[in-house]
């Protein structure tokens, strides 16, 4: 979006907008987080926004996301998960290739030290980060469909949590209700 900025009442300036989107914010499932992120992509660049960020959600101690990934007994997504790397490359897949080529994947690479970061195994780990720089770097549309050939059991793990339905609106309640318990008499998750 090139907002025109009137300077000292002479000249004008552009000014372009970044929008950043989280992937996978707090108890949203896999599939959610992707058609969210999707839907948030689309809906920046729909009010002007030139370029997105997709910034993948990382656990870092003393927040939320540390907090409620050590609730043990709690089901998923109320239990935090990072993202699966593969999520990346379904939001990318999905986008317009023009919108597609204006959107850069951080995150991962911010600098910001995290103790947990995006689910995929040793095997993958290094592909798919690296195809993740490739693409920021490259653009390349041919990159998604290498990772789209990728058979490994961390990917038939994010395919089986895509697949599943979970619809936070009917838990939500009941969620912060317990959260709210421990909070106030405990017991609390190791580090806390």
């Amino acid at each position: 979006m090139q907002l025109l900025v009137e300077i000292n009442s002479r000249s004008e300036r552009p000014v372009v907008v970044d929008c950043y989107v989280l992937l996978k914010p707090l108890w949203l499932s896999e599939a959610e987080a992707v058609r969210d992120a999707i839907n948030s992509i689309n809906w920046a660049y729909d009010q002007g926004a030139e370029t997105v960020s997709l910034f993948i959600n990382t656990i870092k101690k003393n927040t939320l996301c540390h907090f409620t990934h050590q609730l043990d007994h709690f089901p998923a997504p109320f239990r935090y998960e990072t993202p699966y790397l593969y999520s990346v490359f379904e939001v990318l897949r999905a986008l317009p290739d023009e919108r597609r080529q204006r959107t850069l994947v951080l995150g991962i690479t911010s600098g910001m030290p995290y103790d947990i970061g995006p689910r995929s195994c040793p095997l993958c780990d290094n592909i798919l980060n690296g195809t993740i720089t490739a693409h920021n770097f490259t653009r390349r549309v041919e990159l998604l469909d290498q990772v789209n050939k990728i058979r490994c059991a961390c990917r038939s793990g994010w395919e089986e949590e895509m697949r599943q339905h979970h619809d936070i609106h009917q838990h939500i309640d009941e969620y912060l209700r317990e959260l709210e318990h421990r909070v106030t008499n405990g017991p609390w998750p190791k580090g806390y």
